[in-house]
Formats: structure tokens, sequence, C-alpha cells
């Protein structure tokens, strides 16, 4: 084994390998965990020299030793080789680095005996603390190129005795000597530069954010496309349940603020009557609770899939970020390295590619948003795109008019919620005042009981002077049975007019909810618009784009003498441009079919929108009415309020003159009998026009009732045409729906694969599917708006009867002296 020699080199001239082997030999994973302290990685290659020639090393393999041997002398020829050449590169080079400092020598690296292996690792049992100062003091003397205080430290980091521990890392050492000497560069090291970055916190905090959220997301799971599907699916589903719930709540509670203002108006009725809309207003309460409670349980549900369906998306885009940076990692090397030449016939066939592509996905689009028109016959794709934009255009402005009809309408239906508010205060107000002339009118009919008490107890001597007081005490009951008359024809009146205005406050309901349904289908087309424009735009900007790379092509193969190319492939082109021509003819046909539908749709709309403005303009004229007749009725209480007070001040009259004349001595038994008959004529004529009256109304009932059935009966018609009808739809839905199902299963006998044609009658499948849950959702909503409608006529109608036996079935009694 040759000597070692110290070394009289550099710290810069020295090989890359010794270097890297010098400084991170003891960083390298061990074959066995043992537990080293600091110092351990300071052993250096002269410790595994000496142990490798000491006697003492019995526990050793001679042939591990002989390779190790072999591979040592080696290394040490090469650095003698390299340590002349660096020297005479030096002395030739001085002059050039004067202004260098002068080179650190490197501590030499001598052999150790047993008894030193023996002494330092007794001082590395008793002193741990000063062999970790000494790594500490290695590591800043590498730094600053001092070599006077290695030495120490490397005598001093010996880890274990055991002659296992010794093999494996002389093993170890050799390995990475020979790889770093296999793997060294021949290219100079570049010294490296240090690059002030200016960092800001704001990036700073955006990126940790980044990765934390992209840590959290390595945790969601990522559901397959069908499962992914299926919960889209679900949670569309649970939205439409959620709005369809939220609408039927808000009648809900409608019908429960009607049903609560019933029952508060009929408090003075029948016992039964308002025992009947207690219970009904009890089980709207009822209905109204558990609709909530189903409400906050779907809401509850839709929010849970939506936080599946983002944690979904947030694993995708972390799985996303992960594969973007795994390749940029591997593209990155190759990304400086030059494109190659493309011929003209892979840029042709590039721009078919593209046009195919463009074709296809504005395809998509306009199935997607079901845009239909009449579009004339086209040859380029420009001139679809120009009739494209004037269709939207179209639907543009007839978005904007219908916004405006329906700005209009919401303006009217504010007008008519404030009559409608004024018309509730009049009738309060009027009600109120019924109220104080029953008062008045049952307190004036007692005081008339009184005075007819006591002209009955008058003297004959002064019957003359009472004779005149009967008279008008007759024409007080007269005109006080005559306002008692227009009283009750002013209740009937009025509870009409209530029957009147809940009607009315149905209409403006079912107005609103319209209105708000005409609303949303204006959104829905001016965000389609919107869609369609940008979609139209870039994919115009993409024609263009392509139109020019065409011309260039062109251009660039009538310079290379294209004729060649055309006459040795004459036939393809030929084909090509037929199976074009053939693609934009289909293509055309449906975007012609697809716009005819949607512009039979939105002539449905606007029917739909003037058959809406004509019944508001009803609803309005009759509310207009209504107010006529309501100033009407309230101008003719005031007239009786003041001829009943008129009234008043003469009985009051009367009074003090009967109070200011003395009492009578005697009376008069014969002008009492003449009153008495004229008192019985006059009853008797009463009760004839009462028997006349009572007939009149009993007709009026008859023909309300005969009215009544004969709308029900057409109500009954409406209905079973309406079922026939939806029956015929539904049959002629199941065959359409058959037809597609058998045009499907022979797909594969005929020659050729109409693959577009099968997924667009299953789009239009889905989408007639669509449509038939919503219709029978809105059916469902009718039948049970048109149940409680008939409902609450059906009480209406009960009240009135009943308060017409009420009336009618009073005990008339005459008047005994």
């Amino acid at each position: 084994m040759l000597p070692m020699l110290p070394r009289q080199s550099s710290e810069d001239d020295r090989p890359l390998g010794l270097k890297f082997t010098r400084t991170n030999f003891f960083n390298f994973p061990k074959r066995e965990n043992t537990s080293n302290n600091s110092n351990s990685n300071e052993i250096s290659l002269n410790r595994a020299a000496s142990t490798s020639s000491n006697s003492s090393s019995t526990h050793q393999s001679p042939l591990m030793m002989r390779n190790f041997d072999d591979s040592l002398r080696n290394q040490q020829q090469q650095q003698q080789q390299q340590q002349q050449q660096q020297r005479n590169s030096n002395l030739s080079g001085y002059s050039h680095s004067s202004s260098s400092p002068p080179p650190v020598l490197s501590p030499t690296l001598p052999a150790r005996s047993p008894f030193r292996i023996r002494d330092s690792q007794q001082a590395a049992a008793t002193a741990t603390a000063t062999s970790a100062m000494g790594a500490r003091s290695h590591e800043v003397n590498n730094k600053s190129n001092s070599s006077l205080d290695e030495q120490p430290n490397i005598y001093s980091s010996i880890s274990s005795s055991s002659s296992s521990s010794v093999a494996t890392v002389e093993d170890d050492l050799s390995q990475e000597l020979e790889n770093i000497w296999r793997l060294k560069s021949n290219t100079p090291q570049q010294p490296q530069k240090e690059v002030k970055v200016d960092i800001n916190s704001e990036d700073m905090l955006m990126q940790l954010l980044i990765s934390h959220a992209v840590i959290d997301a390595r945790e969601y799971k990522v559901l397959s496309f069908e499962e992914f599907e299926t919960l889209k699916q679900h949670h569309a589903r649970l939205k439409k349940r959620v709005q369809n719930s939220i609408a039927k709540l808000e009648l809900d509670k409608k019908i429960q603020e009607t049903s609560h203002s019933l029952s508060s108006l009929s408090s003075n009725k029948n016992r039964e009557s308002v025992m009947l809309l207690l219970d009904e207003a009890v089980e709207a309460d009822k209905k109204v609770k558990i609709l909530t409670q189903r409400l906050n349980e779907l809401q509850s549900e839709e929010v849970e899939t939506q936080y599946q369906i983002l944690k979904h998306t947030a694993g995708v885009l972390c799985l996303g970020l992960q594969k973007l940076e795994n390749t940029h990692q591997l593209t990155s090397p190759n990304v400086a390295s030059p494109l190659k030449p493309t011929s003209p016939k892979d840029q042709l066939h590039d721009l078919h590619s593209q046009l195919d592509t463009i074709t296809q996905t504005l395809k998509k689009m306009l199935l997607k948003y079901d845009v239909h028109a009449i579009i004339g016959p086209h040859s380029s794709a420009n001139a679809l795109l120009d009739q494209l934009e004037a269709q939207l255009n179209n639907y543009k402005t007839q978005s904007k008019q219908l916004e405006s009809k329906l700005a209009s309408v919401q303006e009217k239906s504010r007008l008519e919620s404030m009559s409608e508010k004024k018309l509730a205060i009049q009738l309060k107000a009027a009600h109120e005042k019924n109220t104080s002339t029953e008062a008045k009118v049952s307190q004036l009919q007692q005081e008339i009981d009184k005075m007819m008490s006591k002209t009955a107890w008058l003297p004959q001597d002064d019957f003359d002077f009472a004779d005149d007081r009967n008279g008008r005490i007759e024409q007080l009951e007269s005109e006080l049975s005559i306002t008692k008359e227009s009283q009750q024809r002013v209740e009937r009146e009025l509870e009409l007019g209530y029957a009147q205005v809940a009607e009315l406050k149905a209409t403006v309901a079912n107005m609103e909810l319209q209105a708000s349904k005409i609303k949303s289908q204006a959104a829905v087309l001016q965000n389609k618009e919107q869609e369609l424009k940008s979609e139209v735009q870039q994919y115009r900007d993409e024609v263009t784009q392509l139109r020019t790379d065409r011309e260039k092509w062109e251009r660039a193969m009538k310079r290379k003498t294209v004729m060649q190319v055309l006459n040795n492939e004459s036939s393809a082109p030929g084909e090509m441009e037929a199976k074009y021509e053939q693609q934009m003819e289909e293509q055309e046909q449906e975007y012609q079919a697809q716009l005819k539908e949607q512009a039979a749709f939105l002539d449905k709309t606007t029917r739909q929108c003037e058959h809406l403005q004509q019944e508001h303009d009803k609803l309005s004229a009759t509310c207009k009415d209504l107010e006529l007749l309501i100033r009407e009725k309230q101008k003719t209480l005031d007239a009786r309020d003041v001829q009943i007070n008129q009234l008043e001040s003469e009985m009051q009259q009367q009074r003090t003159i009967a109070k200011s004349q003395p009492k009578p001595v005697g009376g008069n038994q014969e002008a009492l009998q003449q009153l008495q008959a004229i008192f019985s004529e006059k009853e008797a004529a009463w009760i004839e026009q009462s028997a006349a009256m009572e007939a009149n109304f009993e007709g009026i009932l008859k023909e309300f009732d005969r009215l009544t059935g004969t709308a029900m009966e057409f109500e009954t018609d409406k209905m079973n045409y309406e079922r026939r009808i939806e029956k015929l739809t539904q049959e002629v839905k199941d065959l359409e729906s058959s037809l597609a199902q058998e045009k499907t299963k022979s797909l594969g006998h005929a020659s050729d694969t109409p693959t577009t044609a099968s997924l667009r009658k299953e789009f239009r499948k889905m989408i007639t599917d669509m449509k038939a849950d919503h219709q029978r959702t809105l059916d469902r909503e009718a039948e049970e708006k048109r149940r409680l409608e008939k409902q609450l006529k059906d009480l209406k109608h009960e009240r009135e009867m009943s308060r017409y036996e009420r009336i009618n079935k009073g005990v008339q009694t005459l008047f005994m002296a």
C-alpha cells in the first residue's frame, strides 16, 4: 500500500468529487441504522485507510479489504497526477492571479494507529459537547478556506468501535467515490451569480393560500364521471324542487292570510261558519308548517350535494395542477428546441381539422341553446355567421320589448296594489259607519217604543195634541224602516264588494306569478343572447384567422408548383370537397329547423304576453268600476247619516215640547183605533212588499245557482278535454320515443352510421322529458289552485245562504194596542 502524502494544493483546484466526498460523505444514508452523534459526519478518507491497514480489524473480510485498498491506491495516484498538473498551472498563471487571495493549504491525512483510535473513542465518549463545537468550527473554516482547525475535528469523530460498521462505511465510501468520478463533468463550473429577486408580499400570500388549498384538496374524494353526472342531475332536481316548494309555500301563505282574514271578518256571524273557518285556518297553518319543514330539508340536502360537487372540483383541480407541473418539468428541457418545418399538405390537413372542430362546436352551441330561425340557403360560413348575428339582433330587440312590457305590467300591478289598499281602507271605514248607524237605529227604536208606551197613557182631553205627535211618530217609523232597508241593501253590496276584492286579489297574485315567469324567461333569453354573441364573435375571429392561414398556404403552394401535387393526388381533394359540402348542407338544414322552432317559441311567448296584457286591462277596468261603486256607496251612507242626524234633532225638539206642555187630562179612544187601523194597513202593505222581495230574491238565487251550475259543467268539460289532450300528447310522445328507440336499434344495419342524428334525437328526447316534467308540476299546481278557489267559492256560497236564511226567517209581530 502506498504511503499517504500531504496535499499541497489549494482548496479551489481540488477535484469536484473529492470536495463533495469530503463535505457530504456522512450525509448519505447508511446500510445500518446506527445512532451516531454529530461528529460522525466528518470522518475522513484517511480513517478508512488506516483502519483498513490496521491488524486489529479481524472481523473484516480479506477480499473486501483488498478491493478497497486497490481503489484507494488508484485514487491516490489520480490525486497525485492532478496535484502535479495544478502546480504547473499555478506556476504559469501566477502573474494573472495576483489580485486573488493566496491559496490556503488543505490538511494532511495521516495514517492512524490503534492507540490513537482508542484515544479518540474515549474522547468521543467523554466530550460530546466539545466535539459539537468542533463540528461547527469545521464548517466555518471550510467556508473561510482555513484548514488549520480541521484536523482535531477529524480525529475526534469516531462513532463506534465495531468492525461491521467500519466495513459498511468503507463500502459506502468506495461506491460513492466511484459514482462521483464516473459522473464528473468535463465542462468547467461556472461561478454562480447571486440574483436579487423582489418578492411581493401579496404574491407570497397568494402562493401560500394556493399551496394550502392544494394540500387540503388532496384529501378530497374525486368521483368518477358517471357519479359526478348523477350528482349534478340530483343537484339540479333539488334546485327545481326547492323553487317549486318556495312558490307553493308562498301560495299557501296567501291562502293562510285569506283564511285568517275571513275568520276575523265572520266573528259576529253564525257559529257553525265561524268554526268551519277556524278549522280551515288551523289546517292552513299546519300545511304551511309542514311545507316550511320540507323546504328546510330540501335546502340542507341541496347544500350537501353542492358541497360534494365543490369537493370533487377541488380534487380534480389539485390533480390537474399536479399533472401540469409534471408535464412542465418533463417538457421544459424541450422548449428551446427548434420547431420542425411542416409541409403544405400537413398545413392543409391541420386547417381542415380546425374547420371541422369549429363547425362541430358551432353545431353543439346551437343545439345547446336551441336557436331556431328561418335562414336562407348560404354557401359559406361567413354568410351563416352574418345571418346568425342578424337573428341575434332580432332576439335582442324582442327581449327589450319584453322588458318594457314587463316594466309596464309591474307599474300597473303596483298601482293596482295601491288601489286595493285604498279600497280596503274605504271598506273598513264603511263597515265602521254601518256599525255606528246600526247602534243609532237601535237607540232610536228604543226611544220610539218608549214614546209609544207613553202615548197609550195620555189623557183624552189633550188627545188632539197627541194626534199630531202620533202622526209625526208614524212618519219617523216609516223613515226608520226605509233606512233599515237601505242599510241591508248596503250591507249586501258591501259583501259583494268584499267578494270582488278577494277575486281581484287572486287575479293579481296570478298576474304577479305570470310576470315573474315572464321576467325569468326574459333574463334567460338575455343570457343566451350574450353567450351566443360571445361565441359567435369567437368563431368569427377563428374563421378569419383560418381564412388568412388558408390564403397564406395557397400563396405558398403557388410558389412551390402545386400542380405536381394536384396531378398526383387529384381524386382526394374532390372527395373532401364533396364531403365538406354535404356536411355544410346538413348543418344548414339543422340550423334552419332549429331557428324555425325558436321563432315559433317566440311567437307563442308574445301571444301569451298579449293575452296577459288583455287580462290585466280587464282587471284594471273592473277595479276602476269598483272604486266608483264604493264612492257612490260612501256618498249614500253620508246622506243617510245626515238624515239620521236630522231625525234625531227633530225627536229632541219633540221631547222638549212634550216636557214643556202640561199633562193631558183625558184621551180619545176612537182616534187610537183609527191609528191602529192605519198601522195595520201599513203593516199589511209592508208584508206584501217583503213577500214580493223574497220572491224576487229567490228568482235571483235560482238564476245564480243555474249560472254556477253551468260554469261548473263548463269547467268539468274543460278539464276532461284537457285530460284528453294530455293523454293524446302522451301517446304521441310514447310513439315518438318508441320510434327513436327502433331507429337507434337499427343504426348498425344501414350503410352509414348516423351518429350525429342519433345524438340529436337523444338530446331532443331529453328536452321533451324535461318539458313534460315541468308541465306536470305546473298542472299539479294549477289543479291545487283550482281546488282552493272552488273551496273558497263554496265557503262564500254557504255563508251567503246562511245569511239569507237568517234574514228571511225572522218573526214578524203585529202591533197591539
